[in-house]
């Protein structure tokens, strides 16, 4: 089963607000480690990839129901471009 996510992106020391070639920079290494890219936003990355993906490439255990998690990746590329993993939950339909 797939799960969609949203990857922080890592702003270096000092710098705030976007920066789109770092976006797209981590939208690259994300997608050579497994992930689908959904969309590049101005904070982050969404993505969508199977459970073992999250949990080789970024350190993180899903599923969970919702929540974001600190990510521990061991590539040195991805350890220095994002830091944080959002996982909403499943819409709730009426």
């Amino acid at each position: 089963m797939k799960t969609r996510a949203t990857v922080r992106v890592r702003m270096p020391p000092g710098q705030t607000g976007s920066q789109p070639v770092r976006m797209k920079l981590a939208a690259d290494v994300l997608k050579q480690s497994g992930f689908k890219v959904l969309r590049i936003g101005r904070i982050g990355v969404s993505v969508e990839a199977d459970a073992q993906v999250f949990r080789r490439e970024l350190g993180v255990e899903v599923p969970i129901a919702s929540g974001t998690i600190a990510t521990n990746p061991q590539r040195s590329d991805l350890s220095d471009l994002v830091d944080l993993v959002e996982i909403a939950g499943k819409p709730l339909l009426f």
